[in-house]
């Protein structure tokens, strides 16, 4: 009777996970349109079930079940990055809740979807060699992005960190293991794709005598690829900056400081940022580099505001430093001019690349 009980205990159990798996289904969207850098990889992705929720197990059956429905390898490709994008939210909302251990859980969950995509990027074709080359150098953006995403969760950790004060060592521990293992991961996807990228280029030399490397230039240059690196590394620098900035205000308020005006600088800067990020996701790099560029200034006075300086005496400070620097070459010149007076007039001599004079006999 008693193992009758067990038995029924578990079948209830099993359709409780099927019924919670088949609601889960039917509530999410499914993504089969391929991911084109140009949009903004996890720009519209958040966090799904939380590893802390009971339906956390479901949710992973769920995810594993809709990718092995999938044979086409680039819809497959499109549901990993979304998956993929989607544990990072999870992670930095579990960490910044202060939960590191789930916050473990969703960075192995993001470690076993990037070493599956490690695999995919043999298995992607296409008519022409130049088209899987076209299709690699799209993922690599891709990845790049993923990187961007794990800068950004770093950044965030800091500053929580520094704004709440001390952390024991094993907390610390477990953070800088979870941040290592992000990027290691995804550094190995990327080489992957550069091995894989390599193959197809040699192909292309072969099927059609033109340079791979040629070809790879022409393709970036179709694809936006310069100009969105571009735009890509200012943001990166302006989400730097601002990033310094609420460190510093978070230390000039420790210390009791006023710091209302080095906020709003640094709000300016945080609304100027996502103009930035929207434009990039739309695809206008050009003006998403000069937004950054703007941001990265606000952050910058940000800064010096909750430094205590102004530009006015950052500018003299330059304006010092360079006058010494004045002062040191003017110094050295006229002892390069004594050593080469010195140096005696019946020898031929010049000055090596260090200003010691060598005497040629």
């Amino acid at each position: 009777m008693k193992g009758g009980i067990n038995k029924m205990k578990k079948i209830l159990s099993m359709f409780a996970i099927m019924f919670a798996a088949f609601t889960l289904v039917f509530s999410m969207p499914v993504v089969l349109a391929k991911t084109s850098p140009q949009e903004g990889l996890c720009a519209e992705v958040e966090a799904g079930v939380m590893p802390s929720s009971p339906f956390y197990f479901a949710d992973g059956v769920l995810e594993d079940l809709n990718l092995a429905l999938t044979s086409d390898t680039d819809k497959k490709v499109a549901k990993e990055l979304e998956n993929a994008c989607e544990k990072l939210a999870e992670l930095e909302k579990e960490a910044n809740e202060g939960d590191m251990d789930n916050a473990q859980d969703a960075t192995e969950e993001y470690q076993e979807i990037m070493a599956e995509l490690k695999e995919e990027i043999q298995e992607i074709q296409a008519e022409t060699s130049e088209e899987v080359l076209k299709k690699q150098l799209e993922l690599e953006q891709n990845i790049e992005n993923l990187d961007d995403e794990i800068d950004e969760i770093e950044n965030s950790l800091k500053i929580k960190i520094e704004v709440e004060g001390q952390i024991t060592p094993e907390q610390q521990a477990l953070i800088d293991s979870i941040l290592a293992n992000l990027v290691g991961q995804t550094g190995e996807v990327e080489i992957e794709i550069e091995n894989e990228k390599g193959k197809t280029k040699i192909k292309i030399e072969i099927e059609t005598g033109q340079d791979g490397d040629d070809v790879e230039d022409e393709l970036k240059v179709e694809l936006g690829i310069d100009e969105q690196e571009d735009a890509a590394e200012e943001i990166a620098d302006a989400k730097e900056e601002i990033a310094k900035a609420k460190l510093k205000i978070a230390e000039a308020k420790a210390d009791g400081e006023e710091t209302s005006a080095a906020e709003q600088f640094l709000s300016d800067a945080e609304k100027t940022l996502v103009d930035a990020e929207a434009a990039f996701n739309a695809g206008n790099f050009e003006e998403a580099e000069e937004l950054a560029d703007e941001s990265k200034d606000l952050a910058s006075i940000a800064r010096m505001k909750a430094l205590g300086k102004t530009l006015d005496e950052m500018g003299d400070s330059d304006d010092d430093s360079g006058s010494d620097s004045d002062d040191s070459d003017s110094s050295g010149s006229d002892s390069d001019s004594d050593d080469s007076d010195n140096s005696g007039s019946g020898s031929d001599s010049s000055e090596s690349g260090s200003g010691d004079v060598i005497v040629l006999n």
